[in-house]
């Protein structure tokens, strides 16, 4: 996992989001995201961050030192717009995951949260497998549900 600098990086990143929403799409899923999501990815003033493997882009995110929050306590880094290629293995919520309390604890941060779809249309079982992994992770635990978002908060 590194931070994307050149706008291939960030070009490349943006049409990995597009990907995955058109794979939800074709498979009748709603895509969520309030925001034209590719454009952030694009725009130099985020910094995200991407997955790599052989040189081969697998996830991309964009990683908020403390952000404000209207849930939670206590500073965190937030992993918002997390993007993953369709049809991947499941091992990258676990790199991520990983990376992610190891970049944390460099930060000094001690939390890390991220906000998961958990219905909107997705059948459950494809989101309770990611939920139980981030929260094996210590990303944390559900929360109640605040539409039309649930929220893992440690």
């Amino acid at each position: 996992m590194r931070t994307l600098r050149t706008d291939a990086e960030r070009e490349e990143a943006a049409a990995l989001v597009q990907d995955s929403q058109r794979w939800l799409t074709l498979h009748g899923l709603p895509v969520p995201g309030q925001a034209d999501i590719p454009r952030l990815f694009r725009d130099p003033k985020t910094k995200p961050a991407g997955l790599f493997e052989d040189g081969r882009l697998l996830a991309c995110l964009i990683p908020e030192r403390d952000p404000s929050l209207s849930w939670g306590e206590g500073p965190c880094l937030f992993l918002g717009y997390v993007h993953t290629l369709p049809d991947q293995r499941d091992d990258i919520t676990r790199l991520i995951t990983l990376w992610a309390s190891d970049f944390a604890a460099r930060l000094g941060l001690p939390h890390v949260r991220a906000e998961v779809t958990t219905h909107l249309g997705y059948p459950v079982d494809s989101r309770t497998g990611l939920c139980l992994r981030l929260i094996d992770c210590a990303i944390g635990s559900p929360a109640p549900s605040t539409p039309p978002l649930e929220r893992a908060v440690p």
